[in-house]
């Protein structure tokens, strides 16, 4: 077992004046005060200097010696025997450290919709509720592996619990580009997905948004809503992003669940204007936009032509984008309060969790909001 995973397995078990101690008697021996072949002083005397009995620093002692950072001897006392490495010693401070630092690298066009109060607020409150503090950093100028691995060595140097990455399309596998990188940092990473995580979620601790259990629901909800002879998935020309496909996969699932294949999902690609999908605008269709913003973009499309949603067609958006809201459009609103109360239980555990930590991955479905143009 490595120093890193006994020590998180004993301070499981020690109380706070114990994992004081070992803390500072582990920060005297990082900072050169007492070198290999030193010896400490007794288990008297520490409790004498720190004003603490002498089983709360017994108990510290053996957990340094059991982690192979010193040595007990009946007649020569306690002496050091190695120095941890920067690495190890950064893996303690994860264990000792009551903080944990968000690094939001989302764009800030789209940062209100998926990073907001509504995730924020319920995730430090539980945080704080187990002594954790919180921290956010907007790291939008990070643009290579070797900033990144600058950044991380920072943080946990500071000393940190936890670190949790908001990932942007384009730049989210920067931390996975480095064997290092993933090998030092993966079990203190938790990853938000909003959909644009572009590399196997098995490796990583990650919480997101179910992209095609939400494509399911959009579908199921359009059909149950009256007659519908026609579905049109509409999605940016990037087609290549992994949210847009996820929720195209649920759309045409759902489709079929729900007709039986008696309706067909046809997928219309728009590009920078947005032109209105529909030669032929009836009730019986409905537009699935990729999300809120695409849905906008072809109300407008359909006013220059005298078209209005949920009279002359039907549109569901994805987002709840509030940039929006005076559209009052039917749209999936991701449940952000539930991935708070995930991403803060999947951190806490890991944290107390005795052995090598186990990866999770969880994706939670969002909440339909019915509204005007449906």
């Amino acid at each position: 077992m490595t120093i890193q995973h006994y020590i998180k397995k004993e301070f499981s078990k020690m109380n706070e004046l114990q994992k004081k101690i070992f803390s500072g008697l582990l920060h005297e021996i990082m900072t050169g005060k007492y070198r290999v072949g030193d010896t400490l002083p007794t288990e008297l005397e520490i409790g004498k200097m720190l004003q603490v009995t002498r089983h709360n620093s017994h108990y510290a002692v053996k957990a340094l010696e059991n982690a192979g950072i010193v040595m007990r001897n009946k007649k020569r006392g306690t002496t050091v025997t190695r120095i941890p490495s920067k690495f190890e010693l950064n893996s303690l401070k994860r264990f000792t450290a009551k903080k944990v630092c968000i690094l939001n690298h989302s764009h800030e066009d789209y940062r209100h919709i998926h990073w907001n109060e509504r995730i924020s607020v319920p995730l430090e409150k539980e945080l704080n509720r187990a002594g954790i503090e919180m921290e956010t950093r907007i790291i939008t100028d990070i643009k290579n592996t070797g900033d990144y691995m600058e950044l991380l060595e920072d943080i946990t140097d500071q000393g940190i619990s936890a670190i949790v990455i908001i990932p942007a399309g384009g730049v989210s596998g920067l931390f996975l580009e480095s064997a290092e990188m993933l090998f030092r940092y993966h079990e203190s990473l938790f990853i938000f997905d909003r959909g644009s995580l572009e590399c196997d979620e098995s490796i990583l601790n990650t919480v997101g948004i179910n992209d095609f259990a939400d494509g399911v629901t959009a579908v199921e909800t359009a059909i149950r809503s009256g007659t519908v002879r026609r579905i049109i998935f509409c999605m940016h020309q990037i087609t290549d992003c992994r949210w847009q496909k996820e929720r195209l996969r649920g759309v045409r699932l759902g489709a079929w669940r729900m007709s039986g294949g008696a309706v067909f999902v046809e997928n219309y690609v728009y590009g920078v204007h947005g032109e209105f999908p529909l030669n032929a605008p009836s009730p019986e269709t409905v537009l699935i936009a990729c999300h809120d913003e695409a849905a906008v973009t072809f109300i407008e499309a359909g006013k220059r032509r005298n078209l209005h949603p949920g009279k002359d067609y039907k549109i569901i958006g994805f987002g709840d984008d509030s940039r929006f809201s005076q559209y009052e459009l039917t749209t999936l609103s991701p449940n952000l309060e539930l991935i708070a109360k995930h991403l803060a239980r999947q951190i806490l555990d890991s944290i107390a969790n005795r052995e090598p930590a186990i990866l999770h991955s969880c994706r939670v479905s969002s909440k339909l909001i019915r509204r005007k143009t449906l």
